[in-house]
C-alpha cells in the first residue's frame, strides 16, 4: 500500500472512540500516515468535508442545508451510539435527579439556584445549597448543543410547557449564567474544577474526572441512569421502517426521548459524514477511507471500550454499510464488490471465506478487481479466483510460452548437430575437433536446455533443487570441456614433446570434465539442502501479485560455507577458461578450433556478466521485475546452450557438407589456364615464394587460352606433425609437373620435382582421441624443403595414383620425344 494521508475531524462527542480506532488502524496499515482525529464540532466537521480538507468527519446532527448542493451533497451515516450525560459539581451531592419539567428550565436559565423548589422536590438535600448554577456550555454549532436543544424541546412538548424557547429555530443555553468552551474535554475540565457547575457531554469525558452524572426522567415517569444497556435499548427501539426511510442526505437517525421503557432519554446517534461524489482526489486515499469506516463498524470494541454503544450487527449499522457499498470513484464505478475477496453485503456481519483452498490477504472490502484468493500450497488461480484448481506442472503465464518457444529451436540445434557429427565422424574436419568431446559438450548443452524447461515448472521443493543442480551440471560440462580442449591446444602448440601424452586423449578429457560436472551438480544439491531451499509465499511490494517462490535461508555457518565454495568453484572455472583462451590466442592461425573455443568462452562470459548485473542490480519485488529476472536467467542459459554448438561446430560441419563426396569426384578435369609454357614461366615466379604464401598465382593467367589437364585429389591434410587435421584439395597438373595444395586457409603451388615422398606410409597415430596407433595404407608424407605435409587419401587406389603422378614428374622428355629418367 502506498503512503497516504487520511484527514478526519469534527464532533467531539464520539472523538474518544474514533481516536482509538484510528491509532489501531494506523498499525494495521503501517505505511499509512493517518493523523489523529481533530476535534471541533459537528458543523465544523461538515464544513471540512465539504471543502475537501477532511476525508470524513464526525457529526451528531443532520447535514446543514448549505452543504446539500447537487454536485457535492454530503451524507450523514449512522456510526456509533452514545448518550449525552448531565455531569455536575455540587460538593457532597452524590445523586441528582432531573425531571422532565426541571431539566429544560435549568438550561434555559429559569432555574438559576441549586436550592430552587423545582430542584428540591426530587433532591431534598439541595435545600441548603444556596448557590447559583453555572452552566458550562458549547457553542451553537456544537452537535451536543443542538441535540440537547432537540431533547429539551421534546420534553417541553410532552409536559405541555408553554412558549418553550427550544421550539424556536435559534435558542440560547443559559443566557445569564453560563461559560462557553470549545470542546467537551474543556467542558469536563471546567466542571471538575468549577464548583456548582453543570454541563452536557459524553460519558467518557465525565469518567476522566470521575464525575457524578444526573439521573433523567423517562416519559413513563421512571428515572433512568446512563448505561450502555439503556443506550442499546434505545437504539434497538428504532423500527425497520424508520431506518429504511432514513434520508442520509437531509436527516440524522434520532433516538432522543424514546417512548420505550428503560431507554435513556438523551441517547444520541453520531454519524460519519462523507462526500460520496469525492471523498478524495486520490484513489488510494478514497479506498483507505472507505475501509476504515467499514472496519470501525466491524470492530465494536473501540466503541464499547470507550463507553459508547457500537452499531455492530444492527439495522442502523447495516444501513451505513449499504450506502458505503454504493460509493463510486470517477471512471471506475462502484468500489465495492470488484473482487472475490470483497465481503458480500448480505454476509457483512459474518463474512465467509470465499476461498476453497486458501484465504484472502485483505479482509476488508473495496479491493482491487485483480485481488484474488491466496492459495494453499498445491493450488492456484488460473481460470477461477477461489483457489479451487490444483497447481499445474507448468506455470500458466506468458513467460512459460516464451520458454517453450526457446526450448524447441535450442534442443533442435543440439540434436541436429549431434546427428551431423555422428554421420560425418570419419571426415577429417570432424576428426580434427574430436567428436567424442563434442558429444560431451552437446550433452552439457542439453542439460542446460532442460534447466530452461525447469524454470517454467511450478514451484516445489524438488523443482527449486533441480533449478540449482541442472544448471550446475550444464555449466561444469560445457566450460570444463572448453577449458580442457583449449588447454590441449595450448600444450600441443607450446610443448611439442607432450603432444602424444595420454593426458591429452579424448577419453581422459571426458573423464575429467565429467567428474567436474558431476561434482558441481552434487555440490549444487548439497547447497540446496544446506540453505533449505523451499517454496515460500510472498506478496510483492506493489501488491500486483502473490506467489510461491524458491527461498533459501543462509542462517547457519554451514549454509554460508557451502554457498561460498559453490560460487568460488564456478568462478574459478570461468576464470580458468578466460585465462586459457588468452594464453592460446596465438594458436588461432594454426588451429581453427581454437578460434571457435575462444569465441564461445568470451561470448558466454559476456552474457553471464549481463545476466548477473540484471539479477543483482534490479530487485525482484514486483511482478514485472520477477518476470525480468526469470527471463534473464532463461535467455542467458539459452544463448550459452544454443550458441556454443553453433559457434564450435557450424563451420566444420558446413565444410564437410559442402565438400564433394568421393563417388562424385571427377579425377580428370580440363582447366582453361593459358599456354602451358607461358603459364609455367610465370608460375615459376610464384613457386619461388615461401610455401606458406597463399595468393598471387592467379595474376599470371595469360590472355590466350588452351586446355591443360589436371588431376584432383580430396584428402585430409596435416601440415606438420603437430597441427590438426583439415580438408584439402590436391590439384596435380600432369604436363607441367606441378601441383597445388588448396585449403580454406592457404593455396600453395610448387613443382613436384622439389618434393619427396616417404614410402612406405609411416605408422601414424590416430587423430584426436585414439589410444592406439595403427598403420594406415592410405596415408603418405610429402616433404617440401623444411615443410612436411601428411596426406590421407580416401582409398588406397587414390594414393597409388597420386604416387604415380608424382613419380612421372621425375621422367623428362628428350629432344626426340622419348623419355629419360630425372631420378627418384
Amino acid at each position: 500500500m502506498s503512503f497516504v494521508t487520511m484527514h478526519a475531524g469534527g464532533a467531539s462527542f464520539p472523538a474518544p472512540a474514533y481516536s482509538a480506532a484510528l491509532a489501531n488502524f494506523s498499525l494495521l496499515y503501517h505505511p499509512i500516515n493517518t493523523f489523529s482525529y481533530n476535534t471541533s464540532d459537528s458543523l465544523g466537521g461538515q464544513q471540512g468535508v465539504y471543502s475537501g480538507a477532511l476525508q470524513w468527519a464526525g457529526s451528531d446532527v443532520e447535514i446543514a442545508p448549505s452543504y446539500l448542493s447537487a454536485s457535492q451533497a454530503l451524507v450523514a451515516l449512522p456510526a456509533i451510539g452514545g448518550g449525552l450525560v448531565i455531569p455536575f459539581n455540587v460538593p457532597n451531592l452524590k445523586r441528582l435527579r432531573l425531571s422532565r419539567k426541571v431539566l429544560p428550565r435549568v438550561f434555559d436559565g429559569t432555574i438559576q439556584y441549586w436550592n430552587h423548589p423545582l430542584l428540591t422536590d426530587e433532591n431534598p438535600t439541595l435545600r441548603s445549597v444556596n448557590k447559583p448554577i453555572t452552566i458550562i456550555k458549547r457553542g451553537a454549532t456544537s452537535g451536543g448543543t443542538i441535540l440537547l436543544g432537540k431533547a429539551l424541546k421534546l420534553m417541553d412538548i410532552s409536559t405541555g410547557f408553554p412558549n418553550s424557547p427550544f421550539l424556536q429555530p435559534v435558542f440560547t443555553i443559559g443566557p445569564n449564567n453560563s461559560i462557553t468552551v470549545k470542546t467537551s474535554g474543556e467542558a469536563s475540565t471546567m466542571v471538575a474544577y468549577y464548583p456548582y457547575s453543570i454541563s452536557y457531554y459524553n460519558d467518557v469525558d465525565s469518567a476522566l474526572y470521575n464525575q457524578t452524572i444526573a439521573t433523567l426522567q423517562h416519559q413513563n415517569g421512571d428515572f433512568v441512569d446512563w448505561s450502555q444497556a439503556s443506550i442499546l435499548k434505545a437504539i434497538n427501539s428504532i423500527n425497520q421502517n424508520e431506518i429504511d426511510s432514513l434520508n442520509v442526505y437531509s436527516q440524522s437517525a434520532m433516538v432522543l426521548d424514546s417512548p420505550i421503557a428503560g431507554t435513556y432519554p438523551l441517547t444520541v446517534i453520531s454519524n460519519f459524514v462523507i462526500n460520496p461524489s469525492k471523498i478524495s482526489n486520490d484513489y488510494t486515499t478514497t479506498i483507505i477511507t472507505l475501509r476504515f469506516l467499514w472496519w470501525f463498524l466491524m470492530n465494536p470494541a473501540f466503541a464499547s471500550q470507550n463507553r459508547f454503544t457500537p452499531l455492530y450487527n444492527t439495522s442502523l449499522g447495516f444501513k451505513t454499510m449499504q450506502f458505503l457499498s454504493t460509493v463510486e470513484y470517477p471512471g471506475l464505478g462502484p468500489l465495492f464488490g470488484r473482487s472475490i475477496c470483497d465481503t458480500k453485503l448480505n454476509d457483512a456481519w459474518n463474512p465467509r471465506n470465499p476461498c476453497v483452498n486458501g484465504y484472502c490477504a485483505e479482509q476488508l472490502p473495496f479491493q482491487e478487481s485483480t485481488a484474488m484468493c491466496i492459495c494453499d500450497f498445491g493450488f492456484e488461480n488460473v481460470f477461477n479466483s477461489d483457489c479451487s484448481e490444483p497447481t499445474r506442472l507448468f506455470r500458466p503465464d506468458w513467460p512459460t510460452y516464451v520458454q517453450f518457444a526457446l526450448l524447441l529451436p535450442g534442443v533442435s540445434v543440439i540434436i541436429i548437430t549431434a546427428i551431423k557429427l555422428f554421420l560425418n565422424r570419419d571426415q577429417d574436419e570432424i576428426k580434427n575437433i574430436a567428436p567424442n568431446c563434442c558429444y560431451f559438450i552437446l550433452l552439457g548443452c542439453l542439460c542446460g536446455q532442460l534447466s530452461i524447461l525447469l524454470q517454467a515448472t511450478s514451484v516445489s521443493r524438488s523443482t527449486c533443487t533441480m533449478n540449482i543442480v541442472f544448471p550446475s551440471i550444464a555449466f561444469g560440462a560445457i566450460f570444463g570441456m572448453l577449458f580442457l580442449k583449449s588447454a590441449r591446444i595450448y600444450v600441443v602448440f607450446r610443448y611439442r614433446r607432450m603432444a602424444r601424452s595420454q593426458y591429452l586423449k579424448d577419453v581422459f578429457l571426458i573423464l575429467v570434465a565429467g567428474s567436474f560436472a558431476l561434482f558441481d551438480g552434487i555440490l549444487g544439491a548439497v547447497l540446496a539442502i544446506a540453505v533449505d531451499i523451499s517454496p515460500v509465499f510472498t506478496i510483492l511490494s506493489d501488491n500486483s501479485s502473490h506467489q510461491y517462490v524458491c527461498y533459501a535461508s543462509f542462517s547457519t555457518d554451514f549454509s554460508i560455507a557451502v554457498s561460498v565454495i559453490f560460487v568460488a568453484l564456478n568462478c574459478l572455472l570461468m576464470a580458468a577458461c578466460l585465462i586459457m583462451s588468452y594464453l592460446s590466442r596465438n594458436t588461432i592461425k594454426r588451429f581453427n578450433e581454437s578460434k571457435s573455443i575462444n569465441a564461445a568462452i568470451y561470448l558466454s562470459f559476456l552474457f553471464m556478466i549481463l545476466g548477473i548485473a540484471i539479477v543483482l542490480g534490479i530487485p525482484s519485488n514486483t511482478t514485472s521485475t520477477q518476470i525480468l529476472h526469470r527471463l534473464t536467467i532463461v535467455f542467458v542459459m539459452w544463448f550459452i546452450c544454443t550458441g556454443t554448438p553453433l559457434i564450435l561446430f557450424q563451420e566444420p560441419l558446413h565444410h564437410v557438407c559442402q565438400a564433394p563426396q568421393a563417388s562424385n569426384i571427377t579425377d580428370k578435369v580440363s582447366l582453361k589456364i593459358g599456354r602451358s609454357q607461358s603459364f609455367l614461366d610465370k608460375i615459376g615466379q610464384v613457386a619461388s615464394l615461401p610455401p606458406q604464401s597463399a595468393t598471387g598465382w592467379e595474376e599470371f593467367l595469360p590472355d590466350e587460352q588452351e586446355m591443360i589437364a589436371a588431376q584432383l585429389f580430396y584428402v585430409g591434410l596435416k601440415r606438420g606433425r603437430l597441427s590438426l587435421w583439415s580438408s584439402a584439395t590436391l590439384m596435380v597438373i600432369e604436363n607441367m609437373s606441378s601441383m597445388f595444395i588448396l585449403t580454406d586457409s592457404f593455396h600453395l603451388y610448387f613443382q613436384l620435382r622439389k618434393s619427396k615422398i616417404k614410402i612406405p606410409p609411416l605408422a601414424i597415430e590416430e587423430p584426436e582421441g585414439s589410444m592406439t596407433t595403427r598403420f594406415t595404407p592410405s596415408r603418405l608424407e610429402m616433404t617440401l624443403g623444411t615443410d612436411s605435409f601428411l596426406f590421407e587419401f580416401r582409398t588406397k587406389e587414390k594414393m597409388e595414383k597420386f604416387m604415380t603422378l608424382h613419380n612421372m614428374a621425375f621422367v623428362e622428355r628428350d629432344v626426340d620425344g622419348g623419355f629419360k629418367v630425372g631420378g627418384l
